[in-house]
């Protein structure tokens, strides 16, 4: 079979694979299940996906309706969810590739949490599959959140995802997280007005003074200051400016986020489950009262640390005073987390879905390289 054929067929890639064992007790969780993956590759595919695959990879997630997807389109193209999603059941998640200024880019469609159709746990072990799967030839640059803040107070789908983001990226990487507001379009200089106003009552509340005091940034998609106050950008008539402003902010990643490491990636190369990460952990509390899960300023640090109470709630730093460690700084699972945590690591079934879309990814940069700079944008 040529390589034209493989690509079109790309899981005819992937070596033939037997199911293995746990990696629970695996120092780095990361570096294995990758080194897995690559290992079940054949030749011709984990060559061409070294050539090609090469991206920053950028995490964008927020709730059902929020005007996500609007917002990757504007960037990528009206079609450039084909080919580029997967489903598993009634969820959906998509890797996206773009060539920004002649720089590849990875772009995670992430699902919000708490949709009714939506199973959050699924969600998560979607994300950490997928992550663990493209580690080898992506960078983790960057977190966006997308809400279109239509509502004067917090909604609960975006109370709870914003709860779990602290958890899952960490103080320390708070530089390289960006809140996108959405919907602007269409607002008079009235609801301009009010819409700010809705957005300084959300930056007021505990999740976004907790983000913005260490650094997180924003970006209002469609809306620009200029002159003597804001002007909305029209989705048709000012298509062009839209999408330029919104390159730019995702070529900001590449150009000077600073190399940070995400919370989670450090406490699971720390030795830590995925269940008893700080976001796994939260994920699993459903806690009712999510400020209580709020990570304590008394007790933050740096995420990039590797230290494994980085941002520890009160919940967590009790639930640890309790626990016996591993030694890598993170509590030792018992016996039924090890048992369900060790069967995702070791389903090696569920990377193959990641690897189709990888190399998919990885076909749009070697077409965009074959065309010249000029296309690679």
């Amino acid at each position: 079979m040529d390589l034209k054929q493989s690509l079109d067929n790309p899981l005819q890639l992937i070596a033939e694979y037997s199911m293995t064992p746990s990696l629970q007790s695996c120092t780095d969780g990361w570096k294995n299940f990758s080194d897995l993956v690559c290992n079940k590759l054949s030749d011709r595919a984990a060559s061409f996906l070294r050539k090609y695959a090469g991206a920053d990879l950028i995490i964008i997630t927020g709730a059902t309706g929020v005007g996500k997807s609007s917002f990757i389109k504007t960037m990528t193209g009206g079609d450039v969810y084909i080919g580029s999603e997967l489903r598993s059941g009634a969820t959906q998640t998509a890797l996206v590739p773009a060539v920004i200024h002649g720089k590849n880019y990875l772009l995670l469609d992430m699902p919000g949490f708490n949709a009714d159709d939506f199973n959050d746990w699924e969600i998560f072990n979607m994300l950490m599959t997928g992550m663990a799967t493209v580690r080898t030839y992506v960078r983790f640059r960057g977190v966006v959140y997308v809400d279109s803040m239509n509502d004067r107070r917090l909604t609960a789908p975006a109370q709870r995802i914003l709860t779990w983001l602290t958890h899952f990226c960490g103080e320390g990487y708070m530089p390289n997280l960006t809140i996108v507001t959405t919907m602007w379009d269409g607002h008079d200089e009235e609801g301009i007005e009010d819409k700010l106003d809705i957005y300084e009552t959300w930056r007021a509340g505990a999740h976004f003074q907790y983000f913005f005091s260490h650094g997180a940034k924003v970006y209002h998609h469609g809306l620009v200051k200029g002159g003597d106050g804001y002007r909305t950008l029209s989705r048709e008539k000012k298509s062009a400016e839209r999408k330029s402003d919104a390159l730019q902010m995702i070529r900001d990643y590449g150009d000077t986020a600073p190399p940070l490491t995400l919370q989670i990636y450090d406490q699971i190369a720390n030795g830590r489950t995925i269940e008893t990460t700080s976001a796994g952990r939260w994920l699993r509390a459903g806690s009712n009262n999510p400020e209580e899960f709020l990570p304590d300023a008394r007790h933050s640090g740096s995420a990039s640390t590797g230290n494994a109470n980085t941002g520890a709630t009160r919940q967590e730093r009790r639930d640890q005073d309790q626990s016996p460690t591993n030694g890598n700084g993170g509590p030792t699972p018992n016996s039924a987390q090890r048992s369900r945590t060790s069967s995702f690591w070791s389903d090696m079934v569920s990377f193959q879905p990641w690897i189709k879309l990888l190399v998919h990814a990885a076909r749009d940069y070697m077409k965009a390289s074959e065309k010249g700079p000029q296309y690679r944008d």
